[in-house]
């Protein structure tokens, strides 16, 4: 596959030898997630469509392929047939059900993982059979918040119990609003300045 006009040529995966996982999306997410998988041996198939990061990655010495890699047949060209696992680490809030199932029924054999922009396009990839989905900044937003209540004096149960309590409830809106199809659902669960729920004995500062 050739790269657009103006952008020069770029190498595309046709004939790579297949690794146990492919990797579509090789910006600040996806390169950490490669490396952490790099780092126990795993093979690896890294595809991006941006020719700039294509460029800077092989100044660092990591081979990175050309192409858009929701493609069925670029895919294919890298491999797909036989992985593993695919992984979608690219930022394209649009990537949803629609775009996604076709993928899923040609490589039945391999695990799929999205990264997602937002709840919404959480919600847009409906009940598909995928491994799993992370949206972008929720765990480095839920891993802050941990600091910050620790960082206040709260014990570490009471900040376990917060996590634990903002999880369950933001599961329950999400089943909410695949439901009823309104974000709006479930607006009584989000905690909110002045209205904080405390759990009795877990609000104490060490």
């Amino acid at each position: 596959m050739r790269p657009a006009q103006g952008q020069g040529e770029r190498e595309g995966p046709d004939g790579v030898k297949p690794a146990s996982v492919i990797v579509v999306g090789y910006g600040r997410f996806g390169q950490t997630v490669a490396q952490m998988l790099a780092a126990k041996g795993v093979a690896l198939t890294l595809i991006d469509s941006k020719t700039r990061q294509i460029d800077v990655s092989e100044e660092f010495g990591t081979k990175v392929y050309y192409g858009d890699g929701t493609r069925l047949d670029l895919l294919r060209q890298a491999g797909a047939d036989e992985a593993r696992a695919i992984l979608f680490c690219h930022d394209d809030p649009e990537f949803d059900a629609i775009r996604l199932e076709p993928i899923l029924e040609a490589f039945p054999q391999a695990s799929v993982l999205v990264r997602v922009f937002d709840r919404r396009q959480l919600l847009a990839l409906g009940d598909l059979d995928i491994s799993g989905t992370v949206r972008e900044v929720f765990e480095s937003a839920m891993c802050m918040g941990r600091q910050a209540l620790q960082t206040l004096g709260f014990s570490e149960q009471a900040v376990a119990w917060v996590e634990e309590e903002y999880r369950r409830r933001d599961l329950d809106r999400l089943d909410r609003q695949a439901a009823s199809g309104d974000l709006h659902a479930g607006e009584e669960l989000v905690f909110r300045p002045g209205r904080a729920m405390v759990k009795e004995g877990a609000d104490e500062t060490e």
